[in-house]
């Protein structure tokens, strides 16, 4: 069925998302780690104040919990 292979292949994309490709660019489960590329970004666009339910917001979350909310 190609809903089943579709709903398979997304959740698995995003387990590779949320343990490997968030992690790499600064997204961990501590936070947002210093020197990173999310770091950078979030200096240069946001500074303390990361809108709520933002993208940036979002991928935070997603790093912190390891789950696509």
């Amino acid at each position: 069925n190609i809903r089943s292979a579709i709903a398979a292949s997304t959740g698995a994309l995003g387990a590779i998302g949320t343990t490997h490709i968030l992690p790499a660019v600064g997204f961990g489960a501590a936070g947002i780690k210093a020197g990173s590329i999310a770091a950078g970004v979030q200096a240069s666009l946001y500074g303390a104040a990361v809108p709520a339910g933002s993208v940036f917001a979002t991928l935070q979350s997603w790093g912190m919990t390891g789950a696509l909310a």
